[in-house]
């Protein structure tokens, strides 16, 4: 009996010493983090949103961390290239995942996915929020929200609902309307949402849902009609134009988002000095103004915090993955 216990005794200290030696090495490997360039991989090509949202803060994260810090475009199948990119390097905080909504909805959307979406990241922090407004052409015969409800069910013939292809946040955006108000409607796939806006504003398609920076220009010089800003508040280029919420449908009310993600077993305190060299960026009255410039803003500071952000994806993955799932959609 002494013997076991003495031999459990032993036992416990030397994992006790083993996770304390763990904890000092991790503590070490952060104080010296980084080591070499950093690399944001954005699931985009040039331009688009997710590169954007990157290239507008690498140059204060590199003079806070002290490294370079470039960025990778990785497009390619609705961001699964560089999705997979990330979840496949090296777990030491210097390759970066910078993606937006679609990485809560690929989980549900993608049946063969090379990952896992859950399990092979950690959420570093959310970089940026933005909005979608739904509007329609110049000349659709409503107005406003209430008249465009009217008009929608009473037209005779679906609605032409543009959105940006099989599987974008516009896409969802789309589905959940068209439950959310009981229309019937034609989903336009385009190749992005600027073809869209295109066809728009030539009047071959009805409606679609394009982001605040671009669609506040368009309604303000009259060339679409503005119904309702995907938002829990109006915005302040657009005073006049009611938040979805205001129609006692906060469903609607989801922002367009973007997130920095890293190699789940990337050492914890990594994480946390990446997460307190985000938040110090997202406080810098350059970025702030770059951000305003770009139609984006910051989040509530109260999830700039690591657990809190980690939180706020893994609710926006069961979220869209219902939505994938009732709509039974897929993608191969």
């Amino acid at each position: 009996m002494a013997n076991n216990t003495r031999r459990q005794f032993i036992g416990g200290a030397i994992a006790i010493g083993t996770g304390s030696m763990y904890s000092l090495g991790a503590n070490a490997q952060a104080q010296d983090y980084p080591t070499r360039p950093i690399t944001f991989v954005v699931p985009s090509t040039a331009g688009g949103p997710p590169d954007i949202s990157a290239r507008l803060i690498t140059e204060k994260m590199s003079s806070i961390l002290g490294r370079p810090i470039t960025v990778d475009n990785a497009a390619g199948a609705g961001g699964i290239i560089g999705m997979a990119k990330v979840a496949n390097a090296p777990p030491d905080g210097h390759t970066l995942l910078i993606h937006q909504t679609g990485f809560a909805i690929a989980p549900a959307l993608y049946e063969k996915l090379t990952f896992d979406t859950a399990n092979d990241f950690v959420t570093v922090g959310l970089v940026n929020q933005s909005a979608t407004i739904l509007v329609g052409r110049k000349n659709l015969p409503a107005d406003n929200f209430r008249d465009f409800v009217a008009w929608s069910k009473a037209s005779g013939k679906p609605v032409n609902y543009g959105h940006a292809g099989a599987g974008s946040i516009s896409h969802i955006q789309s589905l959940l309307l068209v439950k959310a108000i009981g229309f019937e409607a034609t989903l336009v796939p385009y190749r992005g949402i600027a073809p869209a806006i295109t066809d728009l504003l030539g009047g071959q398609i009805d409606i679609a849902n394009v982001g605040v920076a671009v669609a506040a220009n368009l309604i303000k010089e009259g060339k679409i009609k503005g119904y309702a800003i995907g938002a829990t508040k109006r915005h302040k280029d657009l005073p006049n134009l009611p938040s979805f919420v205001e129609f006692g449908h906060p469903e609607l009310a989801k922002p367009f988002w973007h997130a920095m993600f890293a190699p789940a077993k990337t050492p914890l305190a990594i994480v946390a000095k990446l997460n307190k060299a985000l938040l110090e960026t997202l406080e810098d009255p350059k970025v702030m103004e770059m951000y305003a410039k770009s139609g984006v803003e910051t989040f509530p500071k109260e999830v700039w915090g690591q657990d809190m952000a980690a939180k706020y994806v893994k609710e926006e993955i069961q979220f869209y993955g219902k939505v994938v799932r009732e709509n039974n959609f897929k993608l191969d």
